[in-house]
């Protein structure tokens, strides 16, 4: 009941007073029902798979940056699992504004209406 209505609010509020933050993003998992081949170094006979969502950029704070493994240019996106095709997992590349950024981490609130992951540039400058 608490998921539902979380849920609920988040999604207008990415609709009405968060929606000049709000991005649509794509992630992509590579090597999907195949097998890694370590002479090749690839995956082999693998698919990608792609999903896609909404979300919010934020950045973490002194206190995150100084007690764990984040980086001073990681973002904090935080998505609504509703909205969010399949959960995004640690090794997936986000594409999200034109950036692509690697996760680190993925997390859930504790009600699960929310994913927060941990992205780091790839190619971000």
């Amino acid at each position: 009941m608490i998921n539902q209505l979380i849920t609920k609010h988040l999604s207008k509020a990415f609709d009405g007073a968060l929606k000049d933050t709000v991005s649509t993003f794509t992630g992509t998992r590579k090597g999907g029902q195949g097998y890694y081949d370590p002479e090749l170094g690839e995956y082999v006979g693998a698919t990608n798979v792609t999903y896609t969502g909404r979300g919010v950029a934020s950045s973490y704070n002194d206190f995150e940056i100084q007690a764990s493994q984040v980086d001073i240019n990681d973002i904090k996106f935080i998505c609504l699992q509703s909205e969010v095709t399949i959960k995004p997992q640690i090794d997936d590349v986000i594409t999200q504004d034109g950036k692509q950024r690697n996760v680190l981490t993925v997390a859930s609130d504790p009600a699960s209406a929310t994913w927060v992951v941990q992205l780091r540039g790839i190619n971000v400058e």
